[in-house]
């Protein structure tokens, strides 16, 4: 079975691969792992939010925001800011979330910023930095059960009198009680500076193999992307035609 639809969509210019989260998906349940962990939506927010992260590059001084906290009867959310470590010379920051009905949610990142000679910099600048890693260690639990998801994220910065253009490749993985159950690639999905916003990526490919789903976004240029869901178990593909209004 085929299907295929388009959406047009406003883009605001931090999402490298906001038109995933159009695809059928929920957020994260440790009980549930076929049909939820590390779906087309969580892939999506968390990409997205690591891509939001690189853009820091542009003010370095939003890298040292204060603490965050919200603490309620059900919700206790705590948000620490980047912090630079010297002992590997990179930032480093941390993020926990939990409810009371048992789900807790940690997060982690590390960013590392490297000039052109591949020596870390300590303080970017967009003029100053090459290429950047990032990496992001997500740890979902709830009733005993554990999920952990961990993409590596590398980004090549070019730049001219005119353009700077900024290339990602990297991977995703995902366990649930420590079996290997979902992988996910990025290839050369390749986006502009315009206004100091990354914008809507003109090229590149984001896949994902899930037990019983695949998808696949394809950045067609020009504001375009196709995107692909495909449930190994029916044999029922959907295609998601995009078309982003960059405002």
């Amino acid at each position: 079975m085929f299907l295929s639809h388009t959406k047009k969509v406003v883009f605001l210019g931090v999402s490298a691969l906001s038109m995933a989260a159009f695809l059928p998906g929920c957020f994260f349940n440790p009980t549930t792992r076929d049909n939820n962990l590390a779906t087309a939506q969580f892939t999506s927010d968390e990409s997205s939010n690591m891509s939001a992260d690189v853009g820091t590059i542009m003010a370095p001084a939003s890298l040292s925001k204060t603490d965050a906290s919200l603490d309620t009867t059900y919700i206790n959310w705590k948000l620490h800011p980047y912090a630079y470590d010297a002992a590997s010379m990179s930032w480093i920051r941390n993020a926990m979330f939990t409810i009371s009905s048992g789900y807790s949610r940690t997060r982690i990142d590390t960013v590392t910023f490297y000039d052109a000679s591949n020596q870390k910099i300590a303080a970017p600048t967009l003029a100053t930095v090459d290429h950047i890693s990032h990496i992001r260690h997500v740890t979902q639990t709830r009733g005993g059960d554990e999920a952990n998801v961990v993409f590596t994220m590398n980004s090549v910065l070019t730049k001219t009198a005119s353009d700077t253009t900024l290339v990602k490749n990297g991977n995703a993985i995902g366990t649930y009680d420590t079996e290997t159950f979902a992988t996910g690639t990025i290839t050369n999905v390749t986006r502009h500076l315009v206004n100091h916003l990354w914008q809507f990526p003109e090229s590149g490919t984001v896949s994902a193999t899930f037990p019983n789903k695949t998808f696949t976004v394809e950045y067609l240029g020009a504001g375009t992307a196709q995107a692909t869901l495909t449930n190994l178990k029916t044999d029922k593909v959907t295609v998601v035609n995009i078309a982003v209004d960059q405002r």
